[in-house]
């Protein structure tokens, strides 16, 4: 099942859950990839007083990934089973 979750460049990524029987027992598995700061290889190797603008991009996108993060919560809250 396919849950739309906002994660990707053009928000396009899914949150995935996936029940599987293996062996007879059903296994639940959720798949999510957060959205990115999308930090440059210019940003890991900036000078000091650039950090202003990785900060910037991460307090960007932590609002989305906070949604995320309740996203994945109530899909871990809502599967049945261990």
């Amino acid at each position: 099942m396919r849950i739309p979750f906002g994660g990707g460049f053009n928000n396009d990524e899914d949150l995935l859950r996936l029940r599987l029987l293996v062996h007879g027992d059903t296994v639940s598995l959720l798949v999510a990839h957060f959205a990115s700061h999308r930090l440059s290889p210019f940003d890991y190797t900036s000078p000091r007083g650039k950090v202003k603008g990785v900060i910037r991009k991460m307090i960007g996108s932590f609002p989305l990934r906070a949604t995320q993060a309740d996203i994945l919560a109530r899909e871990i809250n809502q599967t049945e089973g261990p």
